[in-house]
């Protein structure tokens, strides 16, 4: 199981239920979420802060405090609403690839 589809598997549920044009959170509730959903075998509190970071930084995200937000029509909002984690996962690697190319 590769870190993004963590991420990629909550934003699919999460997006699934959504009720407005806008879902949002934090990095604690995707922890929580994957401790007991799929039972990673390490802590994932920190790739998915980082991934989120680096989705931010890519536009894809945007932060209020503590909160990551995800709008509809955006283009995660779409492969999340097909549930695509392939291609969520994909976006989520780019993403992480120039984020890391940034801050060095």
């Amino acid at each position: 199981m590769r870190m993004c589809e963590i991420l990629a598997k909550y934003l699919v549920e999460i997006v699934a239920g959504a009720r407005g044009n806008v879902v949002s959170f934090v990095v604690g509730d995707v922890a929580r979420w994957a401790e007991a959903k799929m039972r990673p075998s390490r802590s994932v509190v920190f790739k998915v802060s980082n991934m989120a970071e680096a989705l931010l930084a890519g536009g894809y995200l945007e932060k209020i405090g503590k909160k990551y937000i995800l709008k509809r029509d955006t283009p995660l909002w779409v492969k999340a609403k097909a549930g695509d984690v392939e291609a969520l996962c994909d976006i989520i690697e780019s993403a992480l690839l120039n984020y890391s190319k940034v801050v060095r």
